[in-house]
């Protein structure tokens, strides 16, 4: 009787090298680190959040004017630093002329914080996340241009929107703090599955949508006290 050949003996005769057949454990041990790797990276995003990790971005307050309030009035207050001569005037960069900002720095007509001091506190307070979420969009700006593998370049483009997030969330919260805690109180009351599928339902708005726009209204009427001072 002709015995087979055994695979060790046909991979000497054949020169080829039978690769072993993965164990289950094995497998199971890749799947288990390949897991933990990606709970280690999503740790290390929500380790930078500053608001509620059960708050998605859609369910977040819109302070959009009081971002581009704050951002008009840097680029012109660079606008008057950099001018020697005078002729500081209205760009096309910012809505705000130097007599504008001399308005929005004289002293309230009832003796409290002027405009433009409180939308610098704000600033200085919230400037930091703005700084980062700057950093790593260069980064994947830069890595865009390298053709780095999409991986690497999603990361990168996540830890730019969560200091992005950070930094309206920042200025919702130094301008009305006690309207963020209750907006926050009232999140703390859904689980994260009834959150999901309220979002995915696209029913975000109603998820403590009082409070949410009575941070809104708070900020705009910061906005527009600001305004206010640059007419008068």
């Amino acid at each position: 009787m002709i015995m087979a050949a055994s695979d060790e003996s046909t991979s000497q005769e054949t020169g080829f090298k039978l690769k072993p057949t993965p164990v289950p454990q094995a497998l199971a041990q890749e799947a288990k680190e390949k897991m933990e790797r990606g709970l280690q990276k999503q740790r290390q995003l929500l380790a930078n959040v500053i608001f509620p990790s059960n708050m998605p971005g859609p369910c977040h307050p819109n302070v959009t004017s009081f971002v581009h309030l704050i951002r008009d009035l840097e680029i012109a207050a660079k606008g008057e630093e950099k001018s020697g001569d005078g002729n500081f005037g209205r760009t096309v960069d910012t809505p705000f002329s130097k007599d504008d900002l001399q308005r929005l720095k004289s002293n309230s007509t009832n003796g409290s914080i002027t405009p433009l001091k409180e939308i610098e506190v704000v600033q200085s307070k919230c400037n930091v996340h703005l700084r980062r979420a700057e950093h790593y969009q260069n980064i994947a700006d830069k890595r865009k241009e390298e053709g780095a593998d999409k991986h690497s370049l999603f990361q990168v483009l996540s830890m730019a929107k969560i200091f992005q997030m950070n930094y309206q969330y920042c200025i919702a919260a130094v301008s009305c703090p006690q309207r963020v805690a209750t907006f926050n109180h009232c999140f703390s009351k859904y689980t994260p599955d009834v959150i999901k599928a309220v979002v995915e339902a696209g029913q975000h708005k109603h998820l403590c949508g009082k409070e949410r726009k009575a941070i809104e209204r708070c900020c705009g009427q910061k906005v527009q006290s600001a305004m206010r001072k640059v007419l008068e």
